[in-house]
């Protein structure tokens, strides 16, 4: 039987080495935007003023999608939420360790 793509075999010689993908030339221009103070403080008053107008939806938009899968949300039996902040659920020697391939860049 003839496979159109062999076992074991990508396709091609992938990303060159030292290249970088498009998420990580964005990621690097927002940190040196960042990097301003007046951009920092324009950003914070931008989130502040979005968390202020639904939390809800701040929440799972914003916040959700940068958290790791790890973190977790604690919901005691009386509905109360409990954060934990990442520094406490995970020390540092416990922390899960996030990888990514090359290509995910």
């Amino acid at each position: 039987m003839n496979h159109r793509f062999q076992p074991g075999w990508a396709g091609g010689p992938g990303r060159p080495v030292g290249s970088v993908g498009g998420r990580t030339k964005a990621l690097r221009l927002l940190d040196d935007m960042l990097a301003e103070p007046e951009n920092l403080e324009l950003l914070r008053a931008a989130m502040l003023a979005n968390f202020k107008a639904n939390p809800m939806r701040f929440f799972r938009q914003i916040i959700m999608p940068l958290l790791p899968q790890e973190a977790k949300l604690q919901v005691e039996s009386g509905g109360v939420v409990e954060w934990k902040s990442l520094l406490t659920a995970y020390p540092a020697e416990t922390a899960p360790v996030a990888t990514t391939s090359p290509a995910a860049n």
